[in-house]
């Protein structure tokens, strides 16, 4: 299910940045933007409190699952993550978190879109969501990009259908992630 955190409200600049694959040898700006998530932006990601040993273990088992996780980039930082994870056959789950200094830039919506794209390509059909009844901003995300939202006691539970890949598709993410190579190979430079 999604859980996430975006705060939609008001639409600031897109932090400059770009929306790349993480590879487990991003694990430690992946960890790192999951500890600097607030305790709110936890609760909201997280369905409930958790430690910052948790939030070590889940980056570490999320880059190295088959899942697919993305990341928002910005110089050596992950700003916002999200994350795409089978269920069964044709059917996936999606996570997002973007750090609180960061929302409303339209990184949420970046994401959301790169993660729709490699769900088609992947020929998941269905991406199931889930997040709080008071995440207004998600909710709204959620819509925009096609999601059916039930409320359902102490959630919001959604689903967005995919269409089958096509050539054009496939063709859309090989672009997205060669042109973010070099990006990669300039995250990975020593900072001096």
């Amino acid at each position: 299910m999604l859980h996430c955190t975006i705060d939609a409200r008001a639409a600031l600049p897109l932090t400059a940045g770009h929306v790349r694959r993480l590879w487990p040898s991003d694990l430690a700006p992946a960890r790192d933007h999951l500890l600097r998530l607030d305790p709110e932006t936890r609760r909201e990601r997280f369905s409930g409190a958790v430690s910052d040993a948790y939030l070590q273990e889940h980056a570490r088992q999320a880059l190295l699952s088959d899942g697919l996780v993305l990341g928002y980039r910005v110089g050596n930082a992950v700003r916002g993550m999200a994350e795409l994870r089978g269920m069964a056959p044709g059917v996936a789950e999606g996570a997002f978190s973007v750090e609180a200094g960061h929302r409303r830039r339209g990184i949420g919506h970046a994401l959301f879109r790169r993660l729709l794209l490699a769900a088609r390509n992947r020929d998941i059909r269905t991406l199931h969501l889930r997040c709080m009844p008071d995440n207004r901003a998600m909710q709204a995300l959620a819509r925009r990009h096609g999601a059916r939202l039930v409320f359902d006691g102490d959630a919001v539970l959604g689903e967005v259908a995919t269409e089958a890949p096509t050539v054009m598709s496939l063709w859309q993410e090989a672009l997205a992630e060669h042109l973010a190579l070099p990006l990669a190979l300039y995250d990975r430079r020593p900072v001096l």
